[in-house]
């Protein structure tokens, strides 16, 4: 999940992201928290257990202002973790 910092930024990040070639399965979401406002992109496909870290780098290097990049995983993958006891 990226965080842009500024309105700008995220047209641009957006405008970029259109022009990257889907066929790999690569897409990516934009949505808004009401709470705080801010724009969020959610995106997929873009490796697994890929740190955050070279993320934010990456995005960066891109000329991309990020305020936190944060993966998201789904519970149901981990079979394990679901018998653990709360």
């Amino acid at each position: 999940m990226l965080v842009p910092l500024t309105a700008e930024v995220f047209t641009a990040t957006v405008s970029a992201l259109r022009s990257i070639d889907e066929s790999k399965g690569f897409s990516f979401h934009t949505f808004s928290l009401p709470e705080d406002r801010c724009v969020r992109l959610l995106f997929n496909n873009i490796g697994t257990h890929m740190p955050d870290d070279v993320v934010r780098d990456e995005l960066e290097y891109l000329g991309i202002g990020v305020e936190g990049v944060l993966q998201l995983r789904s519970g149901r993958r981990d079979p394990e973790a679901a018998k653990a006891p709360t």
